[in-house]
């Protein structure tokens, strides 16, 4: 009977040790910030935890409540706030980040990006996707989608080259006739092949544990 707690606990860190790699990005969804939660602000630095405003800057907005509640730009794609990279009486924008990442590992991105033609807007709008490895994608908006927000998810991977990678979101637009909508991106590595091979062997010990324990 004490050897079970032992093998649990030698399974569960066999599997928290298969998920170590995953990059240490934050802040997403765009929660997160110190500019005390208003419906809307535009963003030419900091403010926005994590993330850093590329020239000339970036709109940071809850569309649930955007013009009043309900707001006329239904819901952010997760939790309460969004960003439009299509800066407000400008032309172009955006927003990068930098995390931590092992050289020679694969990472996959994705994110929900979406448009609108409220407000006189076309209904289209571009995401430009870049990582400092290299690699640039560029990624078109939800056309001629009527408001609310219409989200599609859309996604990439990179292999990083250094210890840190700078992810950034741009659109080259002008902000006065497109919106370029941008929320929940998510970043982790992709588990080499031998790292599901131990996570699975990691789950399988876990289960034959509880089954012994029901027996």
């Amino acid at each position: 009977m004490t050897s079970t707690p032992r093998i649990l606990a030698a399974a569960l860190g066999l599997a928290a040790a298969c998920g170590a790699s995953a990059a240490t990005f934050q802040n997403g969804s765009f929660e997160l910030n110190s500019l005390g939660s208003p419906t809307y602000a535009d963003v030419t630095g900091a403010g926005v935890t994590g993330w850093t405003a590329v020239t000339p800057g970036f709109e940071w907005f809850a569309p649930a409540t955007y013009g009043g509640a309900p707001g006329p730009l239904g819901l952010a794609a997760d939790g309460s706030y969004a960003v439009d990279l299509a800066f407000v009486s400008s032309v172009g924008g955006g927003l990068s980040q930098t995390f931590d990442t092992t050289i020679g590992t694969e990472y996959a991105v994705s994110f929900a990006a979406g448009t609108s033609n409220f407000a006189g807007r076309s209904g289209t709008g571009l995401i430009i996707a870049t990582v400092d490895s290299g690699a640039t994608t560029f990624f078109a908006a939800v056309a001629n989608a009527s408001a609310p927000i219409a989200w599609s998810t859309y996604g990439f991977s990179f292999v990083a080259t250094g210890t840190q990678t700078k992810l950034s979101f741009l659109n080259d637009q002008d902000g006065n006739s497109h919106f370029a909508f941008v929320d929940a991106v998510q970043v982790s590595a992709v588990p080499e092949p031998h790292e599901w091979a131990m996570m699975a062997s990691g789950l399988a010990l876990v289960g034959w544990i509880a089954r012994r324990r029901r027996e």
